[in-house]
């Protein structure tokens, strides 16, 4: 599972914006998508669920841009096919 998602989240994220720095080993990529930075986080929480977390920030990074993160976070779920629940 952490491969599939670490493969379609970096599909989605290149679509969207400039990646900034990737590093697999670790679950990290930053993007830059139009004014606002992007964090996206991947870890795997059991062997067979992993933790996908997105955060923008806009303006310097002083403000959150939810929505953003929101559409960024769905595109991903919605490409792996994968649910929040069990």
């Amino acid at each position: 599972k952490y491969d599939d998602v670490w493969k379609t989240a970096s599909a989605v994220l290149h679509r969207q914006g400039i990646v900034e720095f990737e590093d697999k080993a670790h679950g990290k990529m930053g993007v830059k998508v139009g004014g606002s930075n992007v964090k996206f986080k991947l870890e795997q929480a059991t062997p067979k669920s992993v933790v996908v977390r997105v955060q923008s920030r806009r303006v310097w990074n002083k403000f959150p841009n939810m929505s953003l993160s929101r559409k960024i976070y769905s595109m991903i779920m919605k490409e792996t096919g994968y649910t929040r629940g069990p």
